[in-house]
Formats: C-alpha cells, structure tokens, sequence
C-alpha cells in the first residue's frame, strides 16, 4: 500500500533525522506502529551506522503508556527501508537520498552566509534620478558613481539625459528599493518612472 505522506526531517540534538512513524507511513505499513518492532529487532546492525536516537512520548491526560519513538539518519532510515521489504521500500530509498542531500546543501548555504562578513570598505553607493528630457520621466537606480551611469545610459538612448538629482545609499541596495517603492503610483516599466516620481528624491 503506497502513501502520499512526504518525509520530513527533524533535528535531533543538531543532526538531521526521520521519524519512525513518519517513515513507516511512507512505506505504508498498516500499523505505522510495527515499524519499532522492525527497528527493535535490528538495534544492533543500526548502531553500526550511528548512534540510535530515541525519546519517550508522553501521553498525558490521555492515559496509555509512554511510547519510545526512534529518529533515525539517512542509512538507517535506508537500511529499514530495505528490511520492510514493502511495495514501495525501493522508492522511499530514493526519497532518502534525495531529502537528506537537498537539506545539507541547504544548511551548507546557510553555513556560509552566517560565515560572511560585510567588509568594512565597501565603496559608497548612490541612489539617483536620471530624466529624459524630451519625455521628462525619470529613471531611480543606485549606482557607485551616478555620473558614470548617466554616460552608460546616454549611449543607448537617443534623447538627452540628465542627472537631476542623487544621494548616498546608507542602506545600498534596500534603499534603491525602498525609493522604487515610493514612487509606485509613477512607475511606467522597468527602472522608469513618471515625471512626478522626482518628488522622493526630495
């Protein structure tokens, strides 16, 4: 019997791990339950791989004993796949492989953004009104150098341009799009803007 269930990984005292009754409904036992029973008979050839996570799941006021829930890594999650010996165990498998490798690449990218370090001497940068002047609208960018961008933009365009107006970007880029943002009810396509935007630049 196969299932629609999607795996999901819990951390587990810093390590990635998938729940007994979550796999075992994947694979699509009956009683999510017997899992245990599978991963109890194989304690041994599990902790070969790594130590087996185990906690207690208390019932509260419902009554019932606790039950022992086991979180288990990418091959012993494998491994009991293969002991289930289900219709679906070879797919499962695959799913494994898939989900664990998706979220390690995942915490490797957020390993290094926590890593990276903003240098203290970035140059400064500049938000800016550059205006067309046959059709008076206006572009709001950010540049490094707001006089060197109006050169660049003067190349492509066959009307006159002109730097009207531009200020530090304290924030960089999130002020270019904060100044965007405020002139919304102007914007025509792109970067460009009604004659009336000019006015947040003021």
């Amino acid at each position: 019997m196969e299932t629609n269930n999607t795996l999901t990984l819990t951390p587990i005292n810093g390590e990635l791990r998938i729940r007994d009754i979550d796999l075992a409904e994947r694979l699509g036992f009956a009683d999510p339950r017997m899992i245990r029973k599978l991963i109890k008979s194989n304690k041994e050839k599990l902790s070969e791989f790594s130590v087996l996570k185990v906690a207690t799941k208390n019932f509260g006021d419902q009554g019932g004993r606790p039950a022992t829930e086991y979180y288990l890594d990418q091959n012993q999650a494998i491994f009991i796949c293969m002991k289930s010996e289900t219709d679906n165990a070879k797919s499962v498998q695959i799913e494994i492989v898939k989900i664990f490798s998706s979220h390690l690449q995942l915490l490797d990218v957020l390993r290094a953004l926590d890593e990276f370090e903003v240098p203290d001497d970035l140059p400064n940068m500049y938000v800016y009104a550059i205006k067309e002047k046959s059709t008076g609208n206006i572009k709001l960018g950010i540049s490094r150098d707001p006089k060197s961008r109006l050169r660049q933009l003067q190349t492509g365009n066959s009307s006159e341009l002109e730097l009207i107006a531009y200020r530090k970007a304290e924030n960089r880029f999130q002020d270019e799009k904060d100044l965007q943002q405020l002139a919304t009810d102007y914007h025509i396509r792109g970067e460009w803007f009604s004659p009336s935007a000019l006015e947040v630049m003021q």
